[in-house]
């Protein structure tokens, strides 16, 4: 299942890296921020992806639900919420301070 995460996300990579040398051919210039943003906002929006959007989803479910199944005395209950001492425990407390 994993390879075909790998798969799904080296296709959309060559996808849009063919659109955007597209528009670097045509405007002969590299592209901007913006320029960017707007042709991966198009690019990733277009229904063909919808699909494998859903699949990808579909398998990383699958990926969480075998992790919380898994029993292992040095792995915490990561289904329950933590509190403010987990969070305290886990980041330390000089990082609590500093934000």
């Amino acid at each position: 299942m994993y390879e075909e995460i790998l798969f799904i996300i080296g296709s959309f990579e060559t996808g849009l890296a063919g659109e955007l040398e597209k528009k670097y051919k045509k405007n002969e210039k590299s592209l901007n921020k913006q320029e960017f943003i707007r042709i991966f906002k198009q690019f990733s929006s277009t229904r063909n992806w919808d699909v494998y959007k859903k699949r990808v989803k579909r398998i990383m479910a699958t990926y969480d639900e075998e992790l919380r199944n898994i029993k292992h005395p040095k792995l915490i209950d990561y289904k329950k919420e933590f509190t403010s001492e987990d969070i305290k425990k886990l980041l330390g407390r000089k990082l609590l301070k500093e934000g």
